[in-house]
């Protein structure tokens, strides 16, 4: 249990880092020179905790019983969102099974239990969609990721690859609106 709640701790921590950001300057962060980063670098690898965000069905007991991929590194610079008010952090871990895999960890105002709920609305639409013979000949689906509040002001969520934020959209779409999305 304490491993678990160390990584919980330390995630709020690196979500609530704040940063300056300078255009001179990439948008990234080394864990090395920050002070919780020798927990990234050298503690949480020693604790081969599974990634949160990942997702292993079990079927069976015995699924219940297989050794799960852990965090067998984490990658040392941590890129900074260019989207978002509370600028999420992007971090990249490298598991056990050869994956890569990143997450975000989103701090500052993020209350994040609201879009938890939500995916797993979407997952249950999902479900009803699957049992029906009719939509499941359209092959209608919701993408759904992983979200994990870790309190109401920061929490982890999968990373999901070439996604925009709703924000990005609207900015966009209401470009010439006379109230801005900025």
């Amino acid at each position: 249990v304490i491993p678990v709640k160390d990584f919980c701790e330390m995630s709020v921590e690196l979500a609530n880092t704040r940063v300056e950001l300078n255009s001179k300057f990439s948008r990234a962060l080394n864990l090395s020179n920050l002070k919780i980063g020798q927990y990234w670098l050298k503690m949480l690898p020693e604790q081969r905790l599974p990634l949160p965000t990942m997702h292993f069905p079990i079927r069976s007991s015995s699924d219940g019983k297989m050794t799960r991929p852990y965090i067998a590194s984490t990658v040392d610079t941590v890129e900074i969102s260019s989207t978002g008010i509370s600028l999420p952090k992007i971090v990249t871990f490298q598991i056990s099974d050869g994956l890569k895999r990143k997450v975000l960890i989103k701090g500052s105002n993020d209350d994040l239990r609201q879009d938890a709920i939500m995916e797993q609305v979407f997952g249950q639409v999902n479900k009803i969609l699957q049992k029906d013979k009719q939509m499941r000949k359209l092959d209608l689906n919701i993408s759904t990721y992983e979200v994990i509040p870790l309190g109401p002001n920061a929490g982890i969520i999968e990373y999901v690859a070439h996604s925009v934020s709703l924000n990005q959209i609207l900015v966009v779409l209401h470009r010439n609106d006379p109230v801005s999305f900025d």
